[in-house]
């Protein structure tokens, strides 16, 4: 990364208005009827927008879904890790390029099948208990 990177701010404001109510308008409206639009790294006016640099967000993103992973495993749900993979083989979800979407519908996916499964143990059970008296 080079030096100006590290230096620059992590997060900075785009100070579009300090008018109340041009929260509600739309981005282009308002530099189009000459609103000037300046930055800072903190905030300042009422109607700013918030950037987070992309080296910050890829960053915090990659650390979220690591802890993600491994908080993920269990007797149940079988990882693999090596050679920078992170995927559980029972739900199939693939935690370094699956959306968040697709990792929740995994994980509920699995879990309502689990329980059709249990159901299904639990009728037959039943079934055979009443069968034996």
């Amino acid at each position: 990364m080079s030096k100006l990177t590290d230096t620059a701010p992590q997060r900075i404001f785009l100070q579009v208005s300090d008018e109340e109510g041009d929260e509600d308008c739309v981005f282009s409206d308002l530099q189009r009827d000459g609103a000037e639009v300046t930055w800072c790294d903190a905030s300042m006016v009422c109607c700013e927008v918030e950037y987070v640099r992309a080296d910050v967000a890829r960053d915090e993103v990659a650390a979220l879904r690591h802890l993600l992973f491994l908080s993920h495993g269990s007797a149940e749900h079988y990882l693999y890790g090596d050679d920078g993979q992170r995927d559980c083989n029972t739900c199939m979800i693939d935690f370094n390029t699956d959306s968040p979407a697709e990792i929740e519908n995994k994980i509920r996916n699995h879990a309502l099948k689990k329980m059709a499964i249990d159901a299904a143990r639990a009728a037959l059970d039943a079934t055979d208990s009443s069968s034996r008296t």
